[in-house]
């Protein structure tokens, strides 16, 4: 039987269609991040007032003092650091729920429905904190640890320059948390003040941090706290693609977990391989390099543009037999 040219233009165009629908369908479930990611932020407090990006990611405030679902921010610490966690979901839209709790980690650790095991649990704890050892921190340490909960925390500001002395602080001295210093980009090294020892992890951007302020207003700030928040920005891009990853062990070069991939894209800047100073080296701006293409998503893009393409020729060809 015959098909007339019609028929087959037709056919032609239903063919294309239904290959670009295939491959959306495929972006969106291999492509696009599948899994939402809790990130609560152990902090001063949160203030959304002219900050679109936090008012957006921000579901749940808690303070242990009043024992309310509000933390309000009179110190602005808390609202910088959700500025900084905020932009990694600019790059990557994937759902990235804020938690500000005020200050206890069991608390956030259960989420907002303060059950452990329930969907709502925190997969990632942002502390920008530092000072002496706390026993009463380190059983809740360990018991986010259980739970296979990320903890990132700062080195702390006393570092001398000598790497011969450790001026780590905790809970960042602790292994089960992820160890962050401060790297000053411009300049292309580690600040003096950055925390130095063997508990070091990584060091990602620490001077003249511009992110958000109390009253909607943008402040400029310094310091090892200011990195942790980028390295739990993308730590949440890393759990967003892959899933709840285990922090894993210091030093590890298994890639199937959290501090394998952060020493994976990080840049050695200091002496070469790990040191006392930057660790594994700098996790740098901008958050969307750590967006990791896959061969596979690679390929589709290529694929989608070719059916592109097919597209048009072939709307041109039948275009011009029909005229």
């Amino acid at each position: 039987m015959k098909i007339s040219e019609k028929k087959l233009s037709l056919l032609f165009k239903v063919l294309v269609v239904l290959n670009l629908l295939f491959a959306s369908v495929f972006v969106w479930f291999k492509v696009w991040p599948r899994h939402s990611v809790n990130v609560a932020l152990i902090d001063t407090g949160i203030d959304t007032e002219g900050h679109p990006r936090i008012k957006r990611d921000l579901v749940w405030e808690y303070d242990i003092k009043s024992g309310k679902n509000k933390a309000p921010d009179t110190h602005g610490h808390g609202t910088f650091m959700a500025g900084i966690i905020c932009r990694a979901n600019d790059y990557l839209y994937f759902d990235l729920n804020l938690y500000m709790v005020r200050i206890a980690i069991r608390i956030a650790i259960r989420g907002p429905d303060g059950n452990v095991g329930t969907d709502d649990d925190a997969d990632i704890i942002s502390m920008s904190i530092g000072g002496p050892p706390s026993s009463i921190s380190y059983e809740a340490i360990k018991f986010a640890s259980s739970r296979d909960v990320i903890m990132i925390a700062p080195a702390g500001n006393r570092g001398d320059g000598n790497t011969s002395t450790n001026e780590i602080d905790y809970p960042a001295k602790n292994e089960e948390v992820v160890c962050v210093g401060a790297y000053d980009e411009e300049n292309k090294r580690v600040p003096k003040f950055s925390g130095e020892g063997k508990e070091i992890d990584v060091v990602a951007p620490g001077i003249n941090i511009i992110s958000a302020g109390l009253d909607g207003k943008l402040l400029r700030a310094n310091g090892t706290s200011v990195a942790v928040p980028f390295i739990a920005g993308v730590s949440s891009i890393f759990l967003a693609r892959s899933g709840n990853l285990p922090t894993g062990n210091f030093n590890t070069t298994d890639p199937t977990t959290l501090r394998g991939k952060l020493y994976q894209v990080a840049e050695d800047v200091g002496k070469q391989g790990w040191d006392k100073s930057s660790g594994q080296g700098a996790v740098l701006k901008p958050i969307n390099r750590y967006i990791r293409i896959e061969w596979y998503e690679s390929l589709l893009f290529y694929l989608i543009i070719l059916f592109f393409i097919d597209l048009v020729l072939a709307f041109t060809v039948v275009n011009r037999r029909e005229n």
